[in-house]
């Protein structure tokens, strides 16, 4: 599985990629205001407010990873002020 890095001291928003053989996962979460569950509908998934995720079938890492690193960003800077 992978580590949890929400327990860094700063660190507000986890993500995580899993590789799948017709796509990947991306798996959200978050420690105090940031909804990864609207996050996570932007790329069509859902969840909850702290944990959320999003399944992209038939769509590269290496084109999606940077729009949902900018989207995020976009979260932190609107829900962190």
């Amino acid at each position: 599985m992978y580590e949890k890095v929400l327990i860094i001291k700063g660190v507000e928003v986890e993500l995580f990629f899993f590789e799948l053989q017709n796509g990947f996962k991306i798996s959200l979460r978050s420690a105090t205001k940031v909804p990864v569950n609207k996050l996570a509908a932007e790329f069509n998934g859902g969840g909850h407010f702290f944990a959320a995720g999003a399944r992209l079938e038939n769509k590269k890492m290496e084109e999606t990873i940077p729009k949902v690193i900018e989207k995020a960003t976009e979260y932190l800077q609107r829900y962190l002020k």
